[in-house]
């Protein structure tokens, strides 16, 4: 009877044992979409930033630059216009951080450096 009670028991702990595999697997798959959508919230957040103030310098530099129209005044202070670009990318590997960029998959992780 004894060896029966052993067998019963090791095939409990092993249905246990499948039941916390599938829980875990579960629980690292909800932890990855909750990943993703909080990293695609903190991308989309910075582009518009990124978009607003590329319109403020892009109108800073119609004002400012020196041409005939606006594509030669903004040619004119080249150097504004791209300035936030790399604030884009320093704001972006910092404010969505290393484990939102490899969740939300290998364009983003390789254009921010997560890899």
């Amino acid at each position: 009877m004894n060896q029966h009670d052993d067998s019963l028991t090791s095939a409990k702990a092993a249905a246990l044992e499948h039941k916390i595999m599938r829980l875990e697997a579960a629980l690292a798959e909800e932890r990855e979409g909750r990943l993703r959508s909080s990293g695609t919230a903190r991308l989309l957040g910075l582009t518009f930033c990124f978009a607003g103030l590329e319109g403020l310098v892009i109108y800073y530099a119609d004002l400012l630059g020196e041409g005939e129209n606006i594509a030669q005044r903004v040619t004119d202070l080249w150097y504004l216009v791209s300035l936030p670009l790399p604030a884009y990318y320093l704001a972006g590997r910092f404010l969505i951080g290393k484990r939102r960029l490899v969740a939300l998959g290998w364009p983003f992780s390789k254009l921010f450096g997560a890899e």
